[in-house]
């Protein structure tokens, strides 16, 4: 996981679609998809003895590494980590000693000067790290490594058919697949129920699902990470929908190992407007798309460190919610929009968010609310 920025847009529809697409369907076998089989079918298989070939499913990668970080005195170690079980670092400082120790963004803290955190508080692994020495630090790190080529997952968590929009430039289609999510979170999909190969995968990682008003199909959700491709669905009723939501939903906050808010999240964007619990700031804001660079007005809710926005106030169900655990809210100046902020991330591959506010009173307002519900973070020293 990296400091999450996952969000979802109703003004960045796919490319060159529309919405008298939406009732194209085809069963054929895209471009796309045969490209996938054709790597699914090298990468995994194996020579036996007798010298044929079988197929055989790559294993997980998990990479662990220890580091020693050293700093002068009145110098930080530079990185931040999350108020979670297990403790995720959330933000490295540019030319901090963390960096130059190759700590990253979503590494998975396992241990701290030798001692086990994995099972530890955020607050018990400060208390060793200020207990330590002043100068030098031994922490050991975990990032997991998303195999995208696995067929044998485990048991499936659940199957069935689903429409799904191709992913090429011209001539989007819905196809209908047969869709497995297993228990190692990667959602996997068939040309048919009867067939053995997959036409491709998604590895959940990362992903928010949420619903998808905007592609113009009934019972239609999508799956979108911020700087990679949205996929999108539709099922064959309201229910189905909302059963592969919640559980595309937990298969990627259980492969990120994300913390309790995101679950909470995750409930919080099927809510309507008015009915988050303790909201930390509502109102208006016009938020600039990350794709067509169009400003839209919206009802935002803010909690906990994530954005929520909605058509209106009186919204059934969010258009998309953006977490922005690590940025920090900067003022900015823009031509042709007043009373504009931005959030800017941890690292530059991660999306910088725009928002204008109605007035400078409100633009205040809302720079100073995000920096009270964000600064619930921890800051390592």
């Amino acid at each position: 996981m990296h400091s999450m920025s996952t969000s979802t847009d109703d003004d960045d529809l796919p490319g060159e679609f529309t919405r008298q697409q939406a009732g194209r369907e085809s069963t054929g076998t895209t471009l796309s998809e045969a490209s996938f089989r054709k790597r699914y079918r090298h990468a995994n298989r194996r020579k036996r003895q007798d010298g044929g070939w079988r197929i055989a499913p790559l294993p997980p990668a998990v990479r662990e590494r220890t580091i020693q970080l050293t700093k002068q005195p009145g110098v930080q170690y530079g990185f931040r980590i999350q108020k979670s079980r297990p403790i995720v670092i959330t933000e490295v400082d540019k030319d901090s000693p963390a960096e130059r120790a190759g700590i990253r963004v979503g590494d998975i803290l396992t241990s701290v000067q030798n001692r086990d955190v994995t099972d530890c508080k955020h607050s018990d692994a400060v208390t060793i790290i200020k207990q330590g020495p002043s100068d030098h630090l031994t922490l050991t790190v975990a990032t997991t490594l998303g195999n995208t080529l696995r067929d044998m997952g485990g048991e499936p968590v659940a199957a069935g058919y689903l429409h799904k929009l191709s992913g090429g430039r011209v001539g989007r289609q819905w196809r209908k697949r047969w869709f497995v999510l297993k228990k190692d979170n990667v959602l996997y999909y068939y040309k048919t129920e009867e067939e053995k190969e997959p036409l491709g995968t998604i590895v959940l990682a990362n992903y928010t699902i949420t619903p998808a008003h905007e592609i113009g199909r009934t019972h239609a959700f999508k799956a979108s990470r911020f700087n990679t491709r949205t996929y999108y669905f539709s099922a064959g009723s309201e229910g189905d929908m909302d059963m592969w939501s919640n559980l595309l939903n937990q298969a990627s906050a259980q492969s990120a190992k994300l913390d309790v808010w995101l679950d909470i999240s995750m409930n919080n964007v099927r809510l309507p407007a008015l009915s988050i619990p303790e909201p930390d700031y509502h109102g208006y804001l016009s938020k600039l798309g990350y794709v067509h660079k169009v400003w839209r007005r919206r009802y935002c809710v803010l909690k906990d460190g994530c954005l929520y926005y909605y058509t209106d106030y009186n919204s059934k169900r969010a258009i998309g919610v953006a977490h922005f655990h690590g940025y920090r809210v900067e003022p900015m100046t823009t031509s042709g929009k007043s009373c504009t902020f931005c959030l800017t991330p941890p690292s530059p591959d991660i999306r910088t968010f725009y928002f204008s506010a109605d007035n400078d009173t409100e633009k205040l307002k809302w720079m100073e609310r995000l920096e009270e519900s964000l600064g619930r973070w921890i800051k390592v020293d």
